[in-house]
Formats: C-alpha cells, structure tokens, sequence
C-alpha cells in the first residue's frame, strides 16, 4: 500500500514539474523571442486606391501571425499555425447579416400599417367627438362654478389685489441707496473671488517650479529619458526604405522641403530619397511614393525599462507630490 502511495506521488510530482517547466519555457519564449513587424506601402495619385499599407506582425517563426491590410477592407486577421483565430471582416459579414431582420420587420410593420387606413380614421374621429363631448360638460361646470362662487362670496374686498397691495407695500422700504449698496457688495464679493483665484494659481505655479527645479525630479526625468531612449532603439526599424515624388504648387515650397531633407540627411542617411518636382503647371501638391519598414519588438526590454521606472524612489516621490498638490 505504501509503495503504490509513493508510485502516485511521484507520477503527481514529476507532472507538476513538468507544468513548471513548461510554462517557464513559454515565459522565456515570450520575454526574449521578439515580436517581428513589417508595413508596406505606397501612394499614388490617379489609381483607384491612391493609399494603401499592409502590416505584418510574426512571432516565434511564423507561428502566430497578425495580418491588418488597408483599404482592402481594413481588416486584421489572427492566425496560430494553419487555423484563423480572429478575422474583422467575418465579424462585420456577421454583424450586417444579423441586422437583415429587423430590416425586414420594420418594412413589414410599415406595409401593414398602409394598409389599414379606414380603421385609423374611424378610432381618431371617435376619439375626437368624445375629447369635444367632455370639453363642453367641463366647461358647463366651471361656468355654473364661477357663477355660484360670485353669488356666494363674503368679501369683494379680499383678493388678488389685495395681496398684491400688500406685497408692494413690503417692498416700498428699499430705498435707491440700499439697492446701490447692494450692488457695491456685490462687486466686491466677485473681486475677492477673482484675487483667491490669482493667488490660487500663482501658489499652484511657484509649487510646480519647485518640484521641477528640485533634485529629484532632475534624476527621475533622467531615468525616464534614458529608459524612452533604449525603448526607442529597440523597436526602431531595422530597416527603412521610403522613395518620395514631392512637387508643390509653389516651386519655393518645394525648394523649403529639399532644404530640411538636406538639414535631416545625417539622420535619415540613405533611407530616404526625395525627387523633387518643379513643374509649375501643377494644379495640386503632389505627393506620391513608397515605403518599407522592418524591425523587432523585445518584450524584456519593455518590462525591464517599467520596472527600473516603477522602483525609482525619486519617481515615487514626484508622483506623491503631485498627487498632494492635486487634492
């Protein structure tokens, strides 16, 4: 008995270790095997998609692929293996054929509606006879009210006229001075209100210059700057190829556009080229060309630069700060 104990025990053990160790595998497959991008595209006037561009996200050799092309439908498509996990444009051919329906029911509920008009009629001029029948007998009893009411009453005096009599004499002690003090007062509360926002501001503006000129936000933005920087240089393309036709209205435009590609050619090097276009016959700008990206996104190097962003103690301290400030 005990060694058939042990036998499961250990049959239990080495699956659990295997579950680990699987899912370790994937963990490390996920952080250090990159997430492979390639757009594409073109424009081009006088064609009958001027614009489009084809993106393609691949990971761990082709196994997961995300496809999203444009304007071929505009639609994104997830595929594992051989088998399609998601695709927009079925979703949309579903959402459109589901909504046919009600289309049909509404055309329905119209036709039937059309073809009883007599019996609409009917109701509605019965309806209104009856409406006429008790506005004659309401007003046959009010009538018979107001005529008892002036027959039976006590005071001829006691009113409405009296009341309002008696509202304007409560009313006639504020003189034209007590009004003007008022006003006074009033002017006065509205610049008082106005000052407390001038000094709310300017206490709010001299707190933010100091938080900004303090040390720790100087080492906190540092950190952030050095950590955008190594992102950037991670996910920028490996590849980069963009041919462009570019002529302007104004051939002085042109002229600026040339003069800041040539201001940006130790950046860009010979990833870009421009053709510039000096026509002067040109009814429109003119802009036109292809493009290719290719590059690689590492998830280790995204939670690693969150990580050293969410530990730093100076960071936690400005976001204290500001939150203090902010309440």
């Amino acid at each position: 008995m005990l060694a058939v104990l042990l036998t499961i025990l250990k049959v239990i053990g080495i699956i659990v270790l295997a579950l680990i160790s699987l899912l370790v595998f994937l963990l490390i497959l996920v952080l250090f095997v990159p997430v492979r991008y390639r757009i594409k595209g073109y424009r081009k006037i006088g064609m009958e998609s001027p614009v489009y561009v084809r993106i393609k996200v691949t990971w761990l050799i082709h196994i997961v692929r995300v496809l999203f092309a444009y304007p071929e439908a505009a639609y994104v498509k997830v595929k594992v293996l051989f088998f399609t996990v998601f695709n927009s444009s079925k979703m949309k051919e579903k959402e459109s054929s589901a909504e046919l329906p009600t289309d049909f029911e509404q055309e329905s509920n119209d036709g039937h509606s059309t073809n009883t008009p007599d019996n609409n009629s009917a109701d509605s001029n019965t309806a209104s006879q009856t409406i006429t029948a008790h506005e004659e007998a309401a007003d046959s009893g009010t009538s018979a009210g107001t005529d008892t009411g002036m027959s039976t009453g006590t005071d001829p005096g006691i009113g409405p006229d009296s009341a309002e009599s008696d509202s304007k004499t409560k009313k006639s002690w504020k003189t034209p001075f007590i009004a003007i003090r008022d006003k006074i007062k009033n002017i006065w509360y509205t610049i008082l209100k106005i000052y407390d926002k001038i000094k709310d501001t300017v206490f709010n503006i001299r707190y933010y210059i100091d938080v900004i000129k303090s040390d720790e936000f100087k080492e906190a933005f540092s950190l952030c700057s050095r950590q955008l920087k190594r992102i950037f240089k991670s996910i920028r393309p490996r590849q980069a190829k963009v041919n462009l036709a570019v002529g302007m209205k104004d051939p002085r435009q042109t002229g600026q556009i040339l003069e800041l590609y040539s201001i940006l050619y130790p950046l860009i090097g010979n990833n870009v080229f421009i053709m510039p276009d000096f026509d002067q016959e040109l009814t429109d700008n003119r802009i036109e060309g292809d493009f290719y990206f290719k590059g690689r996104i590492s998830v280790h190097v995204l939670l690693r630069a969150a990580w050293k962003v969410y530990r730093d103690k100076n960071i936690r301290k400005i976001i204290k700060l500001l939150k203090r400030e902010g309440t």
